[in-house]
């Protein structure tokens, strides 16, 4: 069984094999690790949005493919055994009959302006009052978690055809907690909002963003088990996050009966800088503007090797969309499976 899918837009092309959903980039999709997915049709695309959990760490993974490839999906999510909810946009047909009197015209324009304007005005009534009980709800999520001062800000986003709302906390002890209690609280509150199911209007979710605290800003990355204050990383437990555990999931099975190697080789000889020319390859797919990218060194970055399964994980300074020079993380994890042949397990540049 394998259902092959091809992205629209900013979405890589996704196939369906006997475990799990691999797409184009490396990503690798348990099933056994699914716990939601909905189809959303938007236009002519629609989109497979897909809920895992992994060690208790809860991620979302969106995929986007023609409109008209949809029920080829449902098939095979259907054969696959997933369960799925399709939420597609309603249409609005108008018919318009011909009008011979010019008063008849001008009271039915009169009528429509100013129903169009109650339900304009009950529309933006009702975003308010949404956007209202989720700055409330979090501020209550937040306090239960023994945060203090709290406050809430919204930060609409938009992108690739998908639009929501981060969630920004601002409060006055969160750089009193240590790192890695940084991680759990923030895992925990994301996992209180998501329960919550907060939206705003008919296509906005809410989900939990920054921490803004004593002047700081802090950034926590859930799937990598990453915590960053104001662009530093002051805590990284990537071998113990669900990318990585996804990884050696597969990687155990490949390399059952194999003896581990050195760090510095594996057995079809390649080196620390084999595996950087490759990472540094399957970054700049990821980077808005490739040839402004600048790596760190190999011997600035963490390079490591399990069988013929390395990870690398470093820096780069690359321009972003508007042109500025900003530095992100980096961590690629693939295997070898023969001396000119790998496999890319996962690219995630943050």
């Amino acid at each position: 069984m394998e259902y092959h899918f091809t992205g629209t837009g900013a979405s890589p092309d996704f196939t369906f094999i006997a475990d799990a959903i691999v797409d184009s980039v490396g990503n690798r999709i348990f099933y056994s690790s699914i716990k939601k997915t909905k189809i959303k049709v938007k236009s002519n695309t629609a989109v497979l949005l897909i809920t895992t959990v992994v060690e208790g760490v809860k991620s979302e993974h969106g995929y986007s493919i023609r409109k008209s490839d949809e029920e080829a999906l449902k098939a095979a999510i259907a054969e696959i055994g997933l369960n799925v909810a399709v939420t597609k946009r309603p249409k609005l047909r108008i018919h318009f009959k011909k009008k011979t009197v010019v008063v008849l015209l001008v009271l039915t324009f009169a009528i429509g302006c100013g129903t169009a304007w109650r339900v304009n005005n009950a529309n933006n009534e009702k975003i308010r009052a949404q956007k209202e009980n989720a700055v409330n709800t979090i501020i209550e999520i937040a306090k239960s978690y023994a945060l203090e001062d709290v406050s809430v800000e919204l930060r609409d986003i938009e992108f690739d055809g998908y639009e929501w709302y981060y969630a920004d906390i601002t409060c006055s002890n969160w750089g009193q907690l240590k790192p890695r209690q940084m991680l759990n609280t923030y895992q925990k509150m994301d996992d209180s909002v998501d329960s919550a199911d907060l939206r705003v209007g008919k296509k906005k979710w809410v989900s939990l963003g920054d921490i803004y605290s004593g002047g700081d800003t802090y950034v926590v990355y859930a799937s990598s088990n990453t915590v960053k204050k104001n662009s530093d990383t002051i805590y990284d437990d990537y071998e113990h996050s669900e990318t990585h555990l996804s990884v050696s999931n597969r990687g155990s099975s490949s390399t059952s009966g194999k003896t581990s190697t050195s760090n510095n080789k594996d057995s079809y000889g390649h080196t620390k800088g084999d595996a950087f020319a490759i990472a540094e390859k399957a970054v700049k797919g990821k980077l808005k503007s490739p040839s402004t990218a600048k790596f760190c060194s190999v011997t600035e970055a963490t390079i490591g090797c399990s069988g013929n399964t390395w990870v690398v994980r470093g820096w780069v300074d690359a321009q972003n969309g508007f042109g500025a020079t900003v530095r992100t993380q980096f961590a690629v994890t693939f295997t070898f499976a023969s001396k000119d042949m790998y496999s890319l397990d996962s690219c995630i540049v943050t």
